[in-house]
């Protein structure tokens, strides 16, 4: 395994170990925030319902959006640490993805998995602001989706009876219509009998 500009082989190694710590932290994280719904429902991956914890929609969503906004930041986050990982596989480490000057020896230490150095990761990070003050005509015009309400019981209740009320209008339509056609063939048996007895007759 080479080594980046700066960094000896001992001080890569020790980052990789620091690495894949913090990819096992992420990784249990997200496995938290995904399955923590309770006992019942351990073995589903999903987001946790707070609907289902409090009857204020605001709240319910409120929470629901800093649930995806954790699991992005993780996700980020794991992202960093893979392609930091990659990147002391090739012996590029340690090196700006962008300029491709040494990063900070002290900026790794607090956070192996950077990719930039101070400067370009404030430029980085200044050009994704603007992207997201800004964004594209079509991001602008995007309205976020509205969590549709429960109906209330008394409209399910009004619903359910218009329902039977059908139901029971297209039995009763159908009896009636069944009665006219069982009337009308009898008449014709007993027309065809009739007419039958009076050729004998002749």
């Amino acid at each position: 395994m080479s080594t980046a500009r700066g960094l000896d082989q001992a001080a890569v190694e020790r980052f990789r170990d620091q690495l894949l710590a913090l990819k096992r932290d992420a990784a249990v994280a997200v496995e938290t925030r995904l399955h923590g719904q309770g006992e019942l429902r351990k073995d589903e991956a999903g987001l946790p319902r707070h609907a289902d914890e409090t009857d204020d929609d605001g709240a319910a969503e409120t929470q629901r959006q800093a649930d995806v906004v954790h699991l992005a930041r993780k996700a980020t986050q794991l992202d960093e640490i893979d392609a930091a990982l990659a990147r002391i596989a090739t012996g590029d480490y340690g090196l700006c993805i962008d300029c491709d000057e040494p990063i900070d020896r002290r900026r790794l230490e607090a956070y192996p998995a950077a990719l930039r150095c101070a400067r370009c990761q404030q430029q980085a990070e200044l050009h994704q602001s603007r992207l997201g003050r800004h964004g594209c005509p079509a991001q602008r015009s995007r309205k976020p989706p509205t969590r549709p309400r429960r109906p209330p019981m008394g409209a399910l209740r009004e619903l359910f009876t218009t329902w039977v009320g059908l139901l029971s209008l297209f039995v009763i339509v159908g009896a009636v219509a069944m009665g006219i056609f069982m009337n009308r063939w009898f008449a014709a048996q007993i027309a065809r009998e009739d007419a039958q007895r009076l050729g004998d007759r002749r």
